[in-house]
C-alpha cells in the first residue's frame, strides 16, 4: 500500500472545485486527455483519467537514481507529457471522454517539465485511491532507463514495448 505525502489536493482534503483561484492555467499532457489546470489544487477536479495519474503521483512509491535513494517526488504540475499509456477500470479499457472508475490498473510513460522521463504503474480497489492501492514512480535520464527499471514485464507489454529491455 502506498504512502501519502498530503491529504491536500485530493478527495480527502475536502477542497471543492475551483480553490485554486486566479487565472486558469491549462497545460495539454496528452492529445487524449483533458487539459491540466495548473491552478487546481483538488486532484478530483481534473477528471479521467488525469485525477487518476495525480493520486498515483500521490501515493507513490519512488524509486530514482541512484536506487534506492528518494532524490525527489514529483507532481501533476511537474508533468509535461505522456507519452504512452494503458489504463482501465473494472478491466474495461479507458476511453477518450469516458468518466473514471474504481478497480483501476495504469501504466504511464512520459516527460517532467526538467525534461526527465518518467514510469507510473499504479493500481486501486473496488474502493478506490484510500483504501487498497498502489502505485510505483521511476525518474530517469531517458525513457530506455525508466521503462527497463520502472516497469513490470506486465506493464511494458501494455504499452507495447519489447518484455526484455537492454
Amino acid at each position: 500500500m502506498g504512502s501519502r505525502r498530503s491529504a491536500r489536493g485530493s478527495r480527502l482534503s475536502g477542497e471543492p472545485c475551483g480553490a485554486g483561484g486566479g487565472t486558469v492555467n491549462e497545460r495539454t499532457i496528452h492529445k487524449d486527455w483533458p487539459p491540466v489546470d495548473l491552478t487546481e489544487t483538488s486532484h478530483w477536479c481534473h477528471g479521467a483519467p488525469t485525477s487518476d495519474l495525480a493520486e498515483a503521483l500521490a501515493y507513490e512509491t519512488l524509486t530514482a537514481e541512484p536506487v534506492p535513494v528518494t532524490t525527489r517526488h514529483i507532481d501533476l504540475t511537474d508533468v509535461a507529457t505522456v507519452e504512452r499509456y494503458a489504463i482501465s477500470y473494472h478491466d474495461d479499457e479507458w476511453k477518450p471522454g469516458e468518466s473514471a472508475g474504481t478497480e483501476l490498473d495504469m501504466v504511464v510513460v512520459g516527460t517532467t517539465i526538467t525534461g526527465e522521463w518518467f514510469a507510473v504503474e499504479a493500481w486501486n480497489d473496488y474502493t478506490g485511491w484510500g483504501c487498497q492501492e498502489g502505485s510505483n514512480v521511476r525518474l530517469g535520464a531517458t525513457e530506455e532507463h525508466v521503462v527497463a527499471h520502472g516497469l513490470t514485464v506486465e506493464g511494458r507489454a501494455k504499452l507495447g514495448y519489447p518484455e526484455a529491455t537492454p
